[in-house]
């Protein structure tokens, strides 16, 4: 009788195992999540140019949205950005996360522009290459900050707002 309760103890005092993912699965995660981010991102990029090469160049519009505008640099941001917004929202990720991605990506295109006015120089056409990029590291770099959300082995329907819940 006091092995068999000894037994018991030693069963209601084990911690079940908990199988915590390896740094290989969490950056495969984020990895696969970056990329699911690129597709809204690459559409978007697409898109752009295409309603760009619709704009004749007669027009006065081309005259003021072309490479090397601010025009043509808010246009392409947006076009790149709101995409990603929209296609986290559809995922369930809530509307403050995915304004947040959507302003990591700003972020990083508003510094090189601000950097680019205060030193004189001509950056915008080089903005139009490095815009890409930049917006992308912008991503990276949130994602990595909340890797907490971007790793989870959960339905994406667990990413609630905290709004819907208090209604």
């Amino acid at each position: 009788m006091l092995k068999a309760t000894q037994e018991k103890e030693n069963e209601t005092m084990k911690t079940p195992a908990i199988a915590l993912p390896g740094i290989a699965s969490l950056a495969g995660q984020l990895a696969l999540h970056f990329l699911e981010m690129q597709i809204p991102m690459g559409l978007g990029a697409l898109v752009c140019y295409l309603l760009g090469r619709l704009v004749p160049a007669s027009s006065s519009f081309a005259t003021i949205y072309h490479p090397g505008t601010y025009l043509y640099a808010a246009g392409d941001v947006l076009y790149l950005s709101v995409p990603v917004v929209v296609w986290m929202i559809l995922r369930g990720h809530g509307w403050r996360r995915s304004l947040k991605m959507g302003a990591a990506m700003f972020v990083p295109v508003a510094a090189i522009s601000g950097l680019g006015e205060l030193a004189g120089s001509a950056y915008l056409l080089w903005l139009v290459t490095a815009m890409y990029p930049a917006m992308c590291l912008g991503m990276v770099v949130y994602m990595l900050y909340r890797y907490d959300h971007f790793t989870r082995r959960v339905s994406h329907s667990v990413h609630v707002d905290p709004i819907k819940l208090q209604t």
